[in-house]
This record gives structure tokens, sequence and C-alpha cells, in this order.
């Protein structure tokens, strides 16, 4: 008996295409950062990872690639924190609620 997949109802193959796409028309994203994505996505697919979770990588890093406006090999720790900050910032921002 052979076992059927769910349907794939929330289109994540269609999420993949549009994460990609965005990623290839994404002017704040560098060159060389673009081309480490797609490594890395190359590498978390060889390593067998869900097209759910590949989705996610390619929004937070071509998000964190905007965010730090420099090329990830060049990127330190101060830079790092100042990112998060600013994430933060923005989280805590839109949680509170005006009366």
């Amino acid at each position: 008996m052979t076992q059927q997949l769910a349907p794939d109802i929330h289109h994540y193959d269609q999420r993949l295409t549009a994460a990609l796409s965005n990623l290839e028309n994404d002017k704040k994203v560098l060159d060389t950062n673009r081309k480490k994505i797609k490594q890395f996505l190359e590498y978390i697919r060889a390593e067998g990872l869900s097209t759910p979770r590949q989705v996610r990588y390619i929004y937070v890093l071509r998000k964190l690639s905007s965010l730090l406006g420099k090329e990830f090999r060049r990127t330190t720790k101060t830079d790092m924190i100042r990112v998060i900050s600013i994430k933060m910032s923005i989280k805590s921002d839109s949680s509170k609620v005006s009366v």
C-alpha cells in the first residue's frame, strides 16, 4: 500500500518560485550576497530541507542582506547587533496598542 502525500494547500512550490524571483529582482541585495544565498539554498536542498523551510530562509537572508547593506563576509558582530536591535525595535513598536 503506497502512502499518498497531502495536498499542498499552502502552495509552497509557488511561494518558492516567488521567493526566488523576489531575490533575483531585489535591488537592495548585493550580487555577492545573492550568490551566497543561492549557494546556501543548493546546500539545504541537498540536505533535504523542506520547501517551506527553504522559502523561509530565502526571505530571512534577503531581508538580512537589505538591512546590512554590505557583503555577508564583511559583516561584523556590531553590524549584526545593529540589525537585530532595529528589528526588535520595529517588533516592539508594532505590538504597542495606543488607547
